[in-house]
């Protein structure tokens, strides 16, 4: 069966997210703070709102199961055509974490998502290192760039990093990059 379970939306954003998933043959529960002790596959299991409030966490979540990737980029698809933007973490449920309490699951993929935003904000400062002429710097001032540039490069490429990780990188090219700057000024 397909099923998505929604935590901390807002009534606009959940009615939306219920005429969208009702299109794709996909039911929509609501649940509370109340349930996080409760794992992933006890909430499924409930098959009914368990409503109240929900402000232990920060971000709204998408539990979804049994929904494959495509059809929820069309439920995606579908909100934001009706004029709401889902920003919330989304959580597929699988064999591991449906034994996992959802303050767990929660803390965990809050976490994965934050370091997720931190790799994506190291490839926009990369990204913006294209527009820099490294060939009108001279040698000894283009060097700590390139290696600020191949480090962020690598540690992006491994796939293998932390939120740590990604911070020193983006500052070590952010400081290379205002240097080359003024080098170039």
């Amino acid at each position: 069966m397909k099923k998505i379970v929604c935590y901390g939306s807002g009534d606009e954003t959940l009615q939306v997210i219920r005429k969208a998933a009702e299109e794709l043959g996909v039911q929509v529960f609501l649940i509370s703070d109340a349930c996080l002790d409760m794992t992933l596959g006890e909430v499924f299991d409930a098959e009914a709102d368990l409503p109240g409030s929900a402000d232990a966490f920060e971000h709204e979540y998408m539990l979804a199961e049994g929904i494959e990737v495509e059809e929820l980029i069309s439920l995606m698809r579908k909100i934001r055509s009706a004029g709401e933007e889902y920003e919330g973490i989304k959580v597929m449920r699988t064999e591991t974490n449906q034994y996992w309490k959802l303050k767990d699951l929660f803390s965990h993929t809050a976490e994965e998502h934050r370091t997720v935003q931190k790799a994506r904000v190291l490839q926009q400062i990369l990204k913006s290192t294209n527009d820099i002429d490294i060939a009108k710097l001279a040698e000894e001032e283009a060097a700590p760039l390139k290696e600020a540039m191949m480090a962020s490069y690598f540690l992006l490429k491994s796939g293998e990093y932390t939120a740590e990780q990604l911070d020193a990188a983006a500052a070590e090219l952010m400081t290379a990059l205002k240097n080359a700057h003024r080098k170039l000024s």
